[in-house]
């Protein structure tokens, strides 16, 4: 994540310094394409030389809480509308 600021080093951010830099980015992207077409992704392993998948979860946790996000609209986000894009099944996540 060098580009919102994180340099590659070996300490793990607080979760309200990812939130702080990554949030614009989070609500730039809903507020552009909605909640109906977004699928979360990572660039984990990656982005582990910044921070850790928890704290990112954490984050962007934090950010859904912040603004209110319904349960429905972060559930599209995370399981959904991956459902729908890749055409798999529910059973299939079993």
């Amino acid at each position: 994540m060098p580009v919102v600021g994180f340099p590659f080093s070996s300490t793990n951010p607080p979760v309200t310094e990812i939130v702080q830099l990554i949030s614009p980015i989070v609500l730039y992207i809903i507020q552009t394409f909605g909640f109906d077409r977004i699928v979360f992704g990572s660039n984990f392993p990656v982005d582990k030389a910044s921070f850790s998948y928890l704290n990112l979860v954490q984050a962007l946790k934090t950010i859904f809480s912040e603004n209110s996000f319904s349960i429905e609209n972060q559930r599209k986000i995370f399981f959904s509308n991956a459902i729908k894009l890749y055409a798999l099944s529910p059973e299939s996540m079993l």
